[in-house]
């Protein structure tokens, strides 16, 4: 039920919209702008941000004005008096909060913004919104640009996802036209790749991006490398006929110059999400546990993710050992993954978010198959092969007994498969213990459980992803 007052819809009103955490949350939260104006056509739009996504919002054709919260080595706002008299000064009517952040929340409070809409999930900035919504930052199932589109259901608005526009002026999409027809004479292909580091600290191993440059240029593609300043010591080198270095490049620039590729080749960081946005075809790499492609994966028609965490023994992220855990990453890998991209990216395909999202929930959720007797052991490893090749990752466990080696193989096979849903008639006191294990302990997501028989009937790998879905998040309808 919307609370928000009938007069927004008919009159102008100026919304200030906060999200200052990364760019590639801040790239995640433009469908916010694109749907505020596509229910709203008098809307005002402002937004506070981090230093790094400003340039993004002020070539947003949607967006009034920008204003940017600077953080010191701690994460503290060190501009909080200079931003509080720009807020005072916007005069604004309404609040949203994609980033929760509790400095910020009090601050539109205190500069008297009557209507401020936030995530209820966090706890602490609940008592300073006057409206909550709950995102769902908990469900492992939801994107983040789902996530951020949640706080318009106050509003009345669709949450879902608008026409994707892409922020950049119309100068520098010609130029990077230009740019793109000249580097394809010198190649089949213009392959982006981002090398460099996201949030998480995550970056694609450096002699990973060397072997895949060298064989794509080898096989007549051009290579476009995207990253910071910091990244390009590391690639000086490599510039040539065939390779392009854009490191230095303005922002909107490198957005405009991104969503020309034919393909893409990244992690989560900003770049990636550019090119998800822009709906290039793409390859993403997602390493670790906590990147689930349900919540950061391509938004792209032909895309693939690379993601080996089912043998991953490692569920804190700081235990985390890339020379260790990455090694199964290589040039062939990543060459022969591009090339199948590219492929299918020759065949026309209509974009819709339900299929887009069944193939990241695919490669999400891994399901513990927990059958009783020897027979069912063996009928659950028959259907497993049948449901692996719709993409649904299952692993059946044969249950000896409930006694407390039962629960620590359980709890350990839970982690090293990277486990997020439980499917088997277990004692429901087991299945408590193991989610409080994997959630506090182990520091990892809480597996849902069915406490069903999971033979009890035949289904395609589409329809259990539906029901395992709905076990993390009921109001789903994919």
């Amino acid at each position: 039920m919307a609370l928000i007052p009938l007069f927004f819809k008919a009159s102008r009103f100026k919304v200030v919209v906060q999200q200052a955490n990364t760019l590639s949350d801040a790239v995640l939260s433009l469908p916010v702008l694109a749907a505020l104006k596509q229910n709203y056509k008098h809307v005002q739009i402002v937004v506070i941000c981090a230093p790094e996504s400003a340039e993004l919002f002020r070539n947003h054709p949607d967006v009034a004005s920008v204003l940017v919260v600077l953080r010191n080595d701690l994460g503290l706002i060190r501009n909080q008096e200079e931003l509080e008299v720009q807020l005072r000064a916007e005069n604004a009517d309404l609040y949203l909060e994609l980033w929760s952040n509790l400095k910020l929340a009090i601050l539109a409070r205190k500069c008297g913004i009557r209507v401020r809409i936030g995530d209820t999930t966090a706890f602490l900035p609940i008592h300073f919104f006057t409206h909550g919504v709950r995102s769902g930052r908990d469900i492992i199932t939801r994107h983040n640009a789902e996530m951020s589109l949640k706080i318009l259901d106050r509003l009345n608005s669709i949450s879902r996802l608008p026409h994707l526009q892409i922020p950049v002026p119309p100068l520098a999409m010609d130029a990077a036209d230009e740019q793109m027809a000249t580097l394809r004479k010198s190649g089949n292909s213009v392959v982006g790749i981002d090398v460099s580091t996201d949030a998480s600290g995550v970056a694609i191993p450096h002699d990973v991006i060397r072997g895949t440059v060298s064989q794509l240029t080898a096989k007549g593609h051009h290579v476009a490398l995207f990253g910071g300043l910091d990244d390009q010591t590391h690639f000086a080198d490599l510039a040539g006929s065939n390779v392009s270095l854009f490191f230095d490049s303005p922002l909107a620039d490198t957005f405009a110059l991104i969503s020309k590729v034919d393909v893409f080749f990244g992690n989560a960081s900003g770049l990636s999400q550019m090119a998800s946005y822009a709906q290039r075809p793409m390859l993403m790499f997602l390493p670790r546990k906590a990147d689930f492609p349900s919540r950061v994966g391509p938004l792209s028609p032909v895309f693939k993710v690379l993601r080996q965490d089912t043998l991953c023994v490692h569920s804190p992220k700081q235990n985390c050992s890339p020379n260790l855990c990455w090694k199964w990453l290589t040039p062939d890998t990543v060459v022969t993954a591009l090339t199948d991209v590219l492929a299918r990216s020759k065949t026309p395909s209509r974009w819709t978010f339900k299929a887009i999202k069944t193939q990241h929930l695919l490669a999400s959720i891994r399901v513990l198959w927990a059958v009783q007797t020897p027979e069912e052991y063996f009928r659950a490893v028959t259907l497993k092969a049948d449901l692996e090749s719709g993409g649904l990752h299952i692993f059946p466990i044969l249950i000896r007994g409930e006694g407390w080696g039962s629960v620590i193989e359980l709890i350990h096979f839970c982690e090293q498969y990277n486990i997020t849903v439980i499917h088997g008639r277990i004692n429901p006191a087991v299945g408590s213990m193991i989610k409080g294990v994997m959630g506090t302990v182990r520091q990892y997501v809480m597996p849902q459980v069915l406490n069903e028989n999971p033979l009890r009937q035949k289904r395609s790998a589409e329809n259990w992803i539906r029901i395992y879905h709905q076990l993390w998040d009921p109001a789903a309808g994919v």
